[in-house]
């Protein structure tokens, strides 16, 4: 009926344009909520696992029972197999899956920066953390909350967002990702490093009481 009445009047190009302004507006919206979707999604598993990275014991070792009572030396030798089974394994493998999140993040934010670059800060911020996990984890905790604000902002205020981004060849990741073995030593070291002078320092501080 509307068609019939533009037509008539010899306004068929307005129905026309009204048509490619409501596309453009769905295409729009549709783009917007698939934004918001993705960027809730990204924030959420940041923050969950900067959360996770901030913790100082990201595995505990309990060798007591529930009430507080001992346990037996079977139990107490599997529990403590299982902490250091989880330091040795699970914890190298969380690093590797920081690592790769925060240098894709990197990649978005700073197109300038080359690849070794990236892999260089990824792997000083994920050491800072831990440093400042070991020193006042509540200050870990805050840095926790905001870094996925910060890579979010920093990823939308980037002005090559819209120009689209090219990821680095085949040739580029293989030569930038030669000394990726090396940081994960260093990160591991690193960690093993804290965790002994924590104790030290728990050891010297109970002596000292």
């Amino acid at each position: 009926m509307t068609e019939d009445i533009l037509a008539q009047l010899g306004l068929g190009g307005v129905k026309s344009l009204l048509d490619e302004i409501e596309v453009a507006t769905a295409n729009e919206l549709m783009y917007l909520l698939v934004l918001i979707l993705v960027i809730s999604i990204g924030m959420l598993i940041i923050w969950y696992l900067y959360k996770k990275l901030a913790r100082r014991d990201m595995f505990k070792l309990n060798l007591r029972g529930e009430d507080g009572e001992e346990i037996s030396i079977g139990k107490e030798l599997w529990c403590t197999a299982t902490y250091l089974f989880k330091y040795i394994i699970l914890f190298p493998l969380f690093v590797i899956l920081m690592f790769f999140v925060i240098s894709l993040a990197f990649m978005f934010m700073s197109s300038g920066l080359d690849l070794s670059s990236v892999f260089f800060f990824s792997i000083a911020i994920i050491c800072v953390v831990r440093l400042l996990a070991y020193i006042k984890e509540d200050t870990a905790q805050e840095i926790a909350k905001m870094i996925p604000f910060a890579l979010v902002l920093s990823l939308l205020l980037n002005p090559t967002l819209s120009q689209g981004y090219s990821f680095p060849s085949l040739e580029e990741l293989e030569l930038a990702s030669s000394g990726i073995w090396q940081y994960f030593i260093f990160v591991f070291v690193f960690e093993i490093g804290l965790r002994v002078i924590y104790r030290i320092t728990r050891v010297f501080k109970k002596s000292k009481k």
